[in-house]
Protein backbone atom coordinates (compact mmCIF):
# COMPACT_ATOMS: atom_id res chain seq x y z
CA UNK A 1 0.00 0.00 0.00
CA UNK A 2 1.32 3.54 -0.81
CA UNK A 3 1.92 5.93 2.08
CA UNK A 4 -0.95 7.97 0.37
CA UNK A 5 -3.34 5.27 1.15
CA UNK A 6 -1.85 4.02 4.01
CA UNK A 7 -2.04 8.05 5.42
CA UNK A 8 -6.17 8.04 4.34
CA UNK A 9 -6.87 4.66 6.10
CA UNK A 10 -5.04 5.71 9.28
CA UNK A 11 -7.21 9.13 9.16
CA UNK A 12 -10.79 6.88 8.69
CA UNK A 13 -9.72 5.16 11.43
CA UNK A 14 -8.67 8.11 13.59
CA UNK A 15 -12.23 9.93 12.81
CA UNK A 16 -14.40 6.84 13.38
CA UNK A 17 -12.26 6.26 17.08
CA UNK A 18 -13.22 10.12 17.57
CA UNK A 19 -16.56 9.77 17.23
CA UNK A 20 -18.65 10.39 20.25
CA UNK A 21 -19.49 7.09 21.93
CA UNK A 22 -23.63 6.21 23.19
CA UNK A 23 -23.29 3.75 26.20
CA UNK A 24 -26.58 2.11 27.17
CA UNK A 25 -26.77 -0.17 30.52
CA UNK A 26 -29.63 -2.18 29.92
CA UNK A 27 -30.85 -4.72 33.54
CA UNK A 28 -32.28 -7.06 30.85
CA UNK A 29 -32.49 -9.22 27.69
CA UNK A 30 -35.63 -7.44 26.26
CA UNK A 31 -34.31 -3.92 26.65
CA UNK A 32 -30.32 -5.45 25.04
CA UNK A 33 -32.19 -6.98 21.99
CA UNK A 34 -34.27 -3.82 21.32
CA UNK A 35 -31.26 -1.38 21.57
CA UNK A 36 -28.96 -3.62 19.70
CA UNK A 37 -31.44 -3.20 17.03
CA UNK A 38 -31.34 0.40 17.38
CA UNK A 39 -28.08 0.43 17.05
CA UNK A 40 -28.19 -0.75 13.62
CA UNK A 41 -29.75 2.06 12.53
CA UNK A 42 -27.54 4.64 13.68
CA UNK A 43 -24.83 3.77 11.10
CA UNK A 44 -23.31 7.09 10.21
CA UNK A 45 -25.39 9.00 12.58
CA UNK A 46 -21.90 11.02 13.78
CA UNK A 47 -21.83 8.61 17.02
CA UNK A 48 -21.32 4.94 17.82
CA UNK A 49 -23.61 2.96 20.44
CA UNK A 50 -22.19 0.45 22.63
CA UNK A 51 -24.61 -1.98 24.61
CA UNK A 52 -22.98 -3.30 27.27
CA UNK A 53 -23.78 -7.03 28.11
CA UNK A 54 -21.76 -7.01 31.37
CA UNK A 55 -24.39 -5.41 33.68
CA UNK A 56 -27.32 -7.27 32.38
CA UNK A 57 -29.26 -9.29 35.37
CA UNK A 58 -28.49 -6.06 37.81
CA UNK A 59 -31.53 -3.89 38.26
CA UNK A 60 -32.30 -0.41 40.35
CA UNK A 61 -29.32 1.00 42.62
CA UNK A 62 -26.72 -1.92 42.09
CA UNK A 63 -27.69 -1.66 37.91
CA UNK A 64 -26.40 1.94 39.26
CA UNK A 65 -23.70 1.49 41.27
CA UNK A 66 -22.44 -1.30 38.48
CA UNK A 67 -22.64 1.24 35.76
CA UNK A 68 -20.46 3.76 37.55
CA UNK A 69 -18.32 0.96 38.37
CA UNK A 70 -18.10 0.16 34.85
CA UNK A 71 -17.10 3.88 33.59
CA UNK A 72 -14.26 3.54 36.34
CA UNK A 73 -12.46 0.63 34.97
CA UNK A 74 -13.14 1.77 31.63
CA UNK A 75 -12.65 5.27 31.79
CA UNK A 76 -8.98 5.40 29.82
CA UNK A 77 -11.61 4.24 26.18
CA UNK A 78 -13.83 7.15 27.05
CA UNK A 79 -14.25 10.55 26.18
CA UNK A 80 -15.38 13.78 27.08
CA UNK A 81 -19.16 14.24 25.25
CA UNK A 82 -19.95 10.11 25.78
CA UNK A 83 -23.33 9.67 26.90
CA UNK A 84 -24.37 6.98 29.31
CA UNK A 85 -27.92 5.71 30.23
CA UNK A 86 -29.34 3.47 32.53
CA UNK A 87 -32.28 1.41 31.55
CA UNK A 88 -34.50 -0.62 33.92
CA UNK A 89 -37.92 -1.04 35.11
CA UNK A 90 -40.09 -0.38 38.35
CA UNK A 91 -41.11 -4.09 38.59
CA UNK A 92 -43.61 -3.67 40.83
CA UNK A 93 -46.07 -6.09 42.93
CA UNK A 94 -48.44 -6.04 45.64
CA UNK A 95 -45.93 -7.59 47.80
CA UNK A 96 -42.92 -5.10 47.71
CA UNK A 97 -44.13 -2.07 46.01
CA UNK A 98 -43.00 0.22 49.05
CA UNK A 99 -39.51 -1.16 49.39
CA UNK A 100 -39.36 -0.90 45.28
CA UNK A 101 -40.16 2.86 45.45
CA UNK A 102 -37.26 3.18 48.08
CA UNK A 103 -34.89 1.02 45.62
CA UNK A 104 -35.84 3.20 42.69
CA UNK A 105 -35.26 6.46 44.73
CA UNK A 106 -31.90 5.56 45.93
CA UNK A 107 -31.09 4.66 42.46
CA UNK A 108 -31.69 8.15 41.45
CA UNK A 109 -29.83 9.88 44.73
CA UNK A 110 -26.79 7.49 43.55
CA UNK A 111 -27.22 8.76 39.81
CA UNK A 112 -27.37 12.95 41.26
CA UNK A 113 -24.43 12.15 43.15
CA UNK A 114 -22.28 10.77 40.56
CA UNK A 115 -23.44 13.46 38.27
CA UNK A 116 -22.24 15.86 40.19
CA UNK A 117 -18.15 15.36 39.89
CA UNK A 118 -19.00 12.92 37.01
CA UNK A 119 -15.56 10.97 35.50
CA UNK A 120 -14.89 12.62 32.14
CA UNK A 121 -18.25 14.49 32.19
CA UNK A 122 -20.35 11.65 31.37
CA UNK A 123 -23.33 12.30 33.54
CA UNK A 124 -25.65 8.77 34.40
CA UNK A 125 -29.27 9.12 32.65
CA UNK A 126 -31.65 6.39 34.36
CA UNK A 127 -34.29 5.54 32.00
CA UNK A 128 -37.40 3.36 33.74
CA UNK A 129 -40.53 2.56 32.55
CA UNK A 130 -43.02 1.75 35.51
CA UNK A 131 -44.07 -1.52 35.80
CA UNK A 132 -41.69 -2.62 32.46
CA UNK A 133 -40.04 -1.93 29.24
CA UNK A 134 -43.13 -3.42 27.43
CA UNK A 135 -45.20 -0.37 28.09
CA UNK A 136 -42.88 1.09 25.54
CA UNK A 137 -44.02 -1.81 22.99
CA UNK A 138 -47.21 -1.73 23.68
CA UNK A 139 -47.51 2.18 22.99
CA UNK A 140 -46.42 1.63 19.69
CA UNK A 141 -49.88 0.14 18.69
CA UNK A 142 -52.32 2.11 21.27
CA UNK A 143 -52.72 4.16 23.97
CA UNK A 144 -52.78 3.23 27.53
CA UNK A 145 -53.29 5.94 30.26
CA UNK A 146 -54.31 3.81 33.57
CA UNK A 147 -52.29 1.35 35.94
CA UNK A 148 -51.09 -1.89 34.34
CA UNK A 149 -48.80 -4.39 35.58
CA UNK A 150 -46.20 -6.42 33.22
CA UNK A 151 -48.87 -9.43 32.97
CA UNK A 152 -51.17 -6.93 31.87
CA UNK A 153 -48.90 -5.77 29.13
CA UNK A 154 -47.64 -9.17 28.32
CA UNK A 155 -51.63 -10.09 27.26
CA UNK A 156 -51.99 -7.27 25.37
CA UNK A 157 -48.77 -8.00 23.18
CA UNK A 158 -50.08 -11.10 22.92
CA UNK A 159 -53.10 -10.25 21.14
CA UNK A 160 -51.44 -8.24 18.72
CA UNK A 161 -49.08 -10.93 18.41
CA UNK A 162 -51.79 -13.38 17.86
CA UNK A 163 -49.86 -15.56 20.23
CA UNK A 164 -48.35 -15.83 23.35
CA UNK A 165 -45.58 -13.18 23.96
CA UNK A 166 -42.68 -15.14 25.46
CA UNK A 167 -40.01 -12.98 26.84
CA UNK A 168 -37.29 -11.95 25.55
CA UNK A 169 -38.44 -11.92 22.17
CA UNK A 170 -35.07 -11.14 20.44
CA UNK A 171 -36.73 -10.18 17.10
CA UNK A 172 -39.83 -8.11 18.19
CA UNK A 173 -37.87 -5.01 16.86
CA UNK A 174 -38.75 -6.39 13.68
CA UNK A 175 -42.89 -6.13 14.43
CA UNK A 176 -42.74 -3.25 15.80
CA UNK A 177 -41.11 -1.58 12.30
CA UNK A 178 -43.30 -3.57 10.35
CA UNK A 179 -46.49 -2.83 12.43
CA UNK A 180 -46.11 -0.30 14.74
CA UNK A 181 -45.81 3.03 15.12
CA UNK A 182 -42.70 4.90 16.33
CA UNK A 183 -43.71 8.24 16.45
CA UNK A 184 -47.03 7.76 18.32
CA UNK A 185 -45.09 5.64 20.59
CA UNK A 186 -43.01 8.67 21.66
CA UNK A 187 -46.23 11.04 21.35
CA UNK A 188 -47.97 8.52 23.59
CA UNK A 189 -45.20 8.18 26.05
CA UNK A 190 -44.58 12.17 26.13
CA UNK A 191 -48.20 12.31 27.29
CA UNK A 192 -47.43 10.31 30.23
CA UNK A 193 -44.29 11.52 31.41
CA UNK A 194 -44.79 13.77 34.33
CA UNK A 195 -41.27 13.42 35.91
CA UNK A 196 -42.49 10.68 38.49
CA UNK A 197 -41.11 7.67 38.36
CA UNK A 198 -43.60 6.03 41.10
CA UNK A 199 -46.63 6.67 38.05
CA UNK A 200 -47.73 3.68 36.54
CA UNK A 201 -48.15 3.88 33.61
CA UNK A 202 -44.46 5.60 32.43
CA UNK A 203 -41.53 5.28 30.43
CA UNK A 204 -38.39 7.02 29.99
CA UNK A 205 -37.85 4.96 27.37
CA UNK A 206 -38.74 7.88 24.36
CA UNK A 207 -35.99 9.95 25.67
CA UNK A 208 -33.60 7.97 24.63
CA UNK A 209 -34.93 6.85 21.00
CA UNK A 210 -35.48 10.37 20.17
CA UNK A 211 -31.46 10.75 21.37
CA UNK A 212 -30.62 7.69 18.99
CA UNK A 213 -32.98 8.89 16.21
CA UNK A 214 -31.16 12.66 15.76
CA UNK A 215 -27.97 12.60 13.77
CA UNK A 216 -25.06 14.36 15.18
CA UNK A 217 -22.89 16.98 13.11
CA UNK A 218 -19.74 14.91 11.66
Amino acid sequence: MSKLLKGRAARRQGSKSELPKVYIFPEGETEKYYFNAKKAQTRGAGFTVHVVNEVIGKSGLQLVEETIEYIRKNSSSMNIGDEAYVVFDFDSNLINRINREEEIRKAFVKAQEYNRNPIKGIKLEIVLSNDSFELWYVLHFQDLNSFTRREKLYDILSKILKREYSKPEENFSSILKKKGDERKAIARAKMLDNNDPNKNPHTDVYRLVERLNRRNDT
